[in-house]
């Protein structure tokens, strides 16, 4: 499954106050595009987001793209897995034989 973008892009600060900024935890995210949203103060913005359930920005067209990649990454993958699986019935234990004996 892909990230959730509601929450790859943000940056908690964790650190003690006196801590630096550094390219770790600004600028743009390698791959994606898009910034990282430094959280200065992590504690508020949990309160102010009511548990990251409301986020200041709509992420409609970034979740469904996430979601339409999630979608067509199921079916490759799956597609993957049923080529590597044999035809046939496929034991994976001889439990029924211990017991019978």
């Amino acid at each position: 499954m892909q990230h959730d973008p509601r929450f790859t892009q943000q940056y908690f600060k964790l650190s003690p106050d006196k801590s630096a900024r550094g390219p770790w935890n600004q600028g743009e995210i390698p791959g994606m595009g898009k910034d990282l949203d430094y959280i200065e103060n992590p504690l508020q913005h949990v309160k102010d987001t009511k548990g990251l359930s409301e986020l200041p920005e709509p992420m409609e067209k970034e979740l469904e793209e996430t979601e339409q990649l999630n979608q067509h990454l199921s079916k490759e993958k799956s597609q993957e897995v049923k080529k590597a699986e044999q035809e046939g019935i496929i034991q994976w234990s001889d439990y029924a034989k211990t017991k019978e004996q």
